[in-house]
């Protein structure tokens, strides 16, 4: 008959047996989209690009990751544990250059998922690792991406129109305009040799006619009231027309 003895010099622990149930076999896999860290949108006003017809702004990321841009851990005291990040440092050198951090909140509020907090920043089921924007679609078990373009349509408009961002400048159009036909012309004389080129250059003809659009909705004169004001006549010319009366 043998006998355990217990290996002193080996890890301790406890015994554990797998639960097999529904819990661990029900339920479709993670999306296997690649990691990215929690972010923070954040407009260049000189920086804009077009989507579905629409002049929209580039947003760049502010990522949240401690020790990179000036973002710090804040810890307990007590425990020592994360409490928060603060960014506090990175947005405000973002807005010292010119640069607009877009609050997490500042979306409709009918964007809203139900039982979420405002915000246009999610995580998907089983991927801690991965934060997207809530108009970014994943799937079970894939790479696959897509974006919710009209409802993303829909958020830039509410920045507009809640004043977190300005419309884009017109000479910002006119610079694009500039840029994307001289591609366009490029891209032209290319698809001559490379056929399939031709979708380029016919992708790049419906930009430019999106910032035309723009361009010319911008640049349109909008109606006002004639300026109200009193006659004025500069000193002593006022008896002039008196005298030549008499003459």
């Amino acid at each position: 008959m043998s006998t355990f003895v217990a290996d002193t010099e080996a890890a301790p622990g406890t015994g554990f047996v797998p639960v097999d149930g529904p819990a661990n076999r029900g339920g479709p896999p993670p999306t296997e989209v690649d990691a990215c860290a929690p972010f923070q949108l954040v407009h260049n006003p000189k920086r804009w690009t077009v989507l579905g017809g629409r002049v929209i702004p580039a947003f760049g990321r502010l990522p949240h990751i401690p020790g990179l841009n000036g973002v710090d851990e804040v810890r307990d005291r007590h425990t020592g544990n994360v409490i928060r990040i603060n960014a506090g440092y990175a947005k405000s050198d973002a807005q010292d250059r010119g640069k607009v951090p877009i609050p997490f909140d500042a979306i409709p509020a009918h964007h809203v998922p139900p039982g979420a907090p405002k915000s246009y920043l999610w995580r998907p089921a089983g991927r801690p690792d991965v934060t997207l924007l809530i108009y970014t679609k994943v799937f079970p078990g894939s790479k696959d991406v897509e974006i919710d373009e009209p409802r993303y349509l829909e958020f830039v408009d509410h920045l507009v129109a809640t004043g977190v961002i300005q419309p884009v400048p017109l000479h910002v159009l006119r610079k694009m305009h500039a840029q994307r036909t001289s591609e366009h012309n490029v891209l032209l004389d290319r698809a001559q040799v490379v056929p399939s080129v031709r979708q380029l250059a016919d992708r790049a003809a419906q930009d430019i006619a999106a910032i035309e659009a723009e361009i010319e909705r911008r640049a349109a004169p909008t109606e006002t009231k004639p300026a109200t004001g009193a006659g004025f006549v500069p000193d002593g010319e006022d008896e002039l027309p008196a005298k030549a009366a008499r003459k």
